[in-house]
């Protein structure tokens, strides 16, 4: 899995990289900036096969494994997506079509300890992670990989804690 999520990003990649050069225009951020959201996403795609695979030990039915996969990841991208849009949501809002009316609080504004929960959901998750690099809301980038890391390890030891239960005969 690993080798076909770096073909695809590879693809997306490159095509992109050569049409800009092409047209002489620029990513619009630096090399190293553009460098290290590559590595990002490259972190947190292996953090999903680590999931995927996880769910493949799990369910020894291949069709079952692969549609299960393929619900889960629309789900971590569908919830990182949906995650987004409700740390969106803003503040303050006009409350009349009056300009010189005082905006008023959102009640469908989230802030203290939620908003910092919903933030590190977010910053966990591998599609929250994918949805912030594409949509450029980044909350804490640098930690990115740690926390693909520790999806990876986290699967990664659910797996083999399965496996070793696992009646083989």
């Amino acid at each position: 899995m690993s080798t076909g999520s770096v073909l695809i990003e590879l693809s997306e990649l490159v095509p992109m990289i050569f049409l800009t050069s092409f047209f002489g225009k620029s990513f619009g951020m630096e090399a190293g900036a553009f460098a290290f959201q590559m590595f990002a996403i490259f972190c947190a795609l292996e953090a999903a096969n680590g999931i995927f695979t996880l769910i493949g030990m799990l369910i020894t039915s291949k069709p079952i494994s692969v549609v299960l996969s393929i619900f889960i990841g629309i789900r971590l991208i569908s919830t990182g997506s949906v995650i987004i849009n409700v740390l969106n949501i803003p503040e303050f809002i006009e409350d009349s079509d009056d300009a010189n009316a005082e905006p008023v609080r959102s009640d469908n504004y989230i802030d203290g300890a939620f908003r910092n929960i919903l933030i590190t959901v977010n910053d966990i998750l591998p599609g929250g992670q994918i949805m912030q690099i594409e949509t450029g809301q980044l909350h804490n980038e640098k930690t990115f990989p740690l926390y693909s890391l520790g999806v990876l390890a986290v699967s990664t030891a659910a797996g083999v804690a399965v496996y070793r239960r696992k009646d083989l005969k």
